[in-house]
C-alpha cells in the first residue's frame, strides 16, 4: 500500500547520502542535506507526471496561485557544500582593526526561502 511513498523516501535518502559521500559532508549535517534534496526535487520538472512538469508548479496551479508565481524560481540554487562567504555584523568584528575581514567563509548546505534570499552556511 505505501509502495510510492517508500519508492519516494529511498530516492531521497540515496541522493543525500551520495551528496553526503561525494562531498566529505559531516554526518550530523544529514537533515539539511535531506532538506536540501526535497527542495530542489520539487522545484525541477519530473517525467512522472504527463506534462513533464514541476511538483511545485502543479501544486500552485491546483490551488489557484497567481500566474506569475506559478513558474518555480530556480535562479538562487548554487553548487552545493561549495565556499560560501557570510557578512559579519559591525557589532560582532573586532573594534578598532580596520584590516579586520568583513566576511568569513563557510559552507553552503541549504536553502530557507523559495527566492534565494536566505542561504544555510
Amino acid at each position: 500500500m505505501n509502495g510510492k511513498a517508500k519508492r519516494a523516501g529511498k530516492e531521497i535518502l540515496n541522493k543525500a547520502k551520495t551528496l553526503v559521500i561525494d562531498n566529505k559532508i559531516p554526518k550530523y549535517l544529514w537533515p539539511f542535506v535531506e532538506e536540501s534534496v526535497v527542495r530542489i526535487l520539487n522545484l525541477l520538472p519530473l517525467t512522472a507526471n504527463k506534462r513533464n512538469a514541476s511538483p511545485y508548479k502543479i501544486f500552485a496551479e491546483s490551488v489557484g496561485v497567481p500566474e506569475i508565481s506559478v513558474k518555480p524560481y530556480i535562479r538562487h540554487l548554487r553548487t552545493y557544500f561549495y565556499d560560501a562567504y557570510y557578512y559579519v555584523k559591525l557589532q560582532d568584528r573586532v573594534k578598532l582593526d580596520k584590516w579586520a575581514p568583513k566576511a568569513k567563509k563557510g559552507k553552503l548546505i541549504g536553502y530557507a526561502d523559495l527566492y534565494g534570499r536566505i542561504f544555510y552556511i
